[in-house]
């Protein structure tokens, strides 16, 4: 318990300090967690190396920081290299929190890092009480499906059309942001292998938002 505390206090003061290059963007699921949910946190990495493999890991909470990081190995030859890591939050109590990554390198064959985190950025993650946010639909009224990176909607209750929809990957790119009128709908857009981030809103206001990962 002593090294976590530790752990998050050294994060909190480097990022006062520390400007992030390496890590490119945070998404956060579910946008608008309650009390009661997990929150996985999606983190979006470039690299300058030919190699870039790692491992996320949680580090644990103190006051209203949320602390995390990753090892990631480098390659021996100048090349573009991108990463994507996951972190799950178990649920928290209701309250405004800031999510810090700090970004570790490492090189040979053991991977050893430097002394000093590579990187570090934060994120703020709000945790809204049960009554405090129209919550989340348990079933989804529609189905979507991908094929050949092309993104399909069909809806089994047409009542909640019209309807938009959008998705966004870990980089924060907006890729598709469309309305939907019919039951079953071709959206436009090319989604390549990776994870993403889909927003529908149905026609009486209710939102549902789910994790798209394409293979």
């Amino acid at each position: 318990m002593k090294k976590r505390f530790t752990f998050l206090a050294l994060l909190c003061l480097a990022a006062a300090y520390v400007s992030g290059q390496t890590i490119t963007s945070f998404i956060v699921s579910p946008p608008q967690p309650g009390p009661a949910d997990s929150i996985t946190v999606y983190i979006h990495l470039n690299f300058n190396y030919s190699g870039c493999a790692g491992t996320a890991y949680y580090g644990g909470v103190a006051g209203n920081h949320i602390g995390a990081g990753a090892l990631h190995c480098m390659g021996m030859l100048t090349a573009l290299c991108a990463d994507d890591d996951t972190v799950v939050i178990p649920p928290q109590p209701p309250g405004q929190y800031v999510f810090v990554f700090a970004l570790s390198t490492g090189s040979g064959p053991a991977c050893t890092p430097g002394i000093v985190p590579g990187d570090i950025d934060s994120v703020p993650i709000t945790v809204y009480p049960v009554s405090g946010i129209a919550q989340q639909e348990t079933v989804r009224p529609y189905a979507i499906s991908v094929s050949d990176g092309h993104l399909s909607i069909s809806w089994h209750d047409a009542g909640a059309l019209p309807a938009w929809i959008s998705v966004v990957n870990v980089a924060g790119q907006k890729l598709i942001d469309t309305g939907v009128t019919a039951s079953r709908q071709e959206l436009h857009g090319i989604l390549t292998e990776g994870i993403y981030l889909v927003t529908v809103t149905g026609s009486g206001g209710k939102v549902w938002h789910q994790k798209l990962l394409c293979h």
